[in-house]
């Protein structure tokens, strides 16, 4: 990847609404050059979602310890519709996952139901105080 890749990704990841015009401006290209690099970028699975950051009243990261007999793959999914985002990891943990919730009931519920999932034999969670 060429250092105006690397120029363009950053931008969109300190603002994903941030407008092509807006990034060709800053790195002294055309707003057409910024497409069609996004495109590609996104064809070839680099960029592969543009997201917000909403900020909620509570959340959590969750550590999630699986069992050997249920694929991790199969968890992640599942825990994937209680979770903001989900990454299969290495370590003691099989996954973890960041968790957004209004309040620590709903914050709760989500745990619960993450623990109710088959193959999931433990979790840890570290509920965040503040962002730095």
């Amino acid at each position: 990847m060429d250092q105006l890749n690397e120029k363009i990704i950053m931008f969109l990841k300190k603002d994903s609404r941030m407008s092509f015009s807006a990034i060709a401006k800053e790195v002294g290209v055309s707003e057409g050059a910024i497409r069609q690099r996004v495109a590609k970028l996104v064809a070839k699975g680099i960029i592969s979602r543009f997201t917000i950051d909403v900020k909620t009243a509570t959340n959590a990261i969750v550590e999630i310890s699986t069992s050997s007999t249920v694929p991790t793959g199969r968890i992640a999914e599942k825990v994937k519709k209680f979770a903001s985002r989900a990454y299969e990891v290495t370590g003691k943990h099989s996954i973890v996952a960041f968790v957004d919730a209004s309040t620590m009931d709903e914050l709760n519920r989500k745990l619960e139901s993450i623990r109710s999932i088959e193959g999931v034999v433990g979790t840890e969670t570290l509920t965040v105080l503040k962002e730095c």
